[in-house]
């Protein structure tokens, strides 16, 4: 199974986004469409006096699994510039994903180039799962090993990463001769495959620590599909595929 496989066995959910009498201005809630809308997920507006105001709702089949506040999700991934974490001005430590955004797992998902900072906050997040954790295993794929270099952030989290007793692999076609780190094993690899994913997953042994796994492949130039999941034996499946196909 290839990693657009992958994408393609992933059946989606009926999600909602649904934002509680919103006091915030008109662009906040076109901001949380354009991200969401179109998406396997439907984004929708009500009005309840028995909730708060300027909450936001994850609902599968009637039932919030999550709530976040407007305010939240629009400052931590609405607004957020994706040069914050490129440039390292948002070190691992302080990531922190809205819930409702986070629990938008197991449904796939399409974003172009002015959408690429959700990819980049959900690799974060993971990432910053790893650290928290403590321990156990981090596979990465950059598309290009040169990015681990040319993006300051990257480099950050990576050198963090490789300080810490996780295992860490990192994969990419070798078109530069980036930085060695104790702690961080880089892998090489001039395959197509490799060229047009995106992808970092985060395995323990512990059973108190939460796996996770992001996965996405670019079908045209800044078109990337894919999903993100935090189910056992999906996380595992993509780690077996990785290390069966490039470790």
């Amino acid at each position: 199974m290839t990693f657009e496989q992958f994408i393609g066995t992933v059946a989606g959910r009926d999600l909602t986004l649904r934002v509680v009498n919103r006091t915030e201005l008109d662009p906040v809630y076109g901001m949380l469409e354009d991200a969401f809308g179109g998406q396997d997920v439907v984004v929708e507006e009500v009005e309840d006096e028995s909730e708060l105001e300027n909450e936001v709702q994850l609902v599968e089949s009637g039932d919030a699994l999550a709530v976040s506040s407007l305010t939240e999700v629009r400052d931590s991934v609405l607004t957020v510039n994706s040069d914050l974490y490129i440039t390292g001005s948002r070190p691992l430590e302080d990531v922190d994903t809205p819930d409702v955004i986070a629990e938008l797992g197991d449904t796939t998902f399409t974003v172009d180039g002015h959408q690429k900072y959700l990819l980049i906050q959900l690799s974060r997040e993971i990432e910053a799962m790893a650290l928290a954790g403590g321990e156990g295993t981090v596979h990465t794929g950059f598309q290009y090993l040169s990015r681990i270099d040319d993006e300051r952030g990257t480099l950050a989290a990576y050198e963090t990463l490789g300080d810490s007793d996780l295992e860490v692999h990192v994969y990419g076609v070798p078109d530069a001769d980036p930085f060695v780190r104790p702690g961080v094993e880089l892998h090489g690899i001039d395959d197509e495959e490799i060229r047009d994913s995106w992808f970092v997953t985060y395995t323990s042994d512990r059973d108190d620590i939460r796996e996770a796994a992001l996965v996405a492949y670019e079908r045209e130039q800044n078109v990337w599909d894919g999903f993100w999941t935090f189910e056992p034996e999906l996380v595992a499946e993509v780690e077996e595929y990785i290390e069966s196909e490039f470790l």
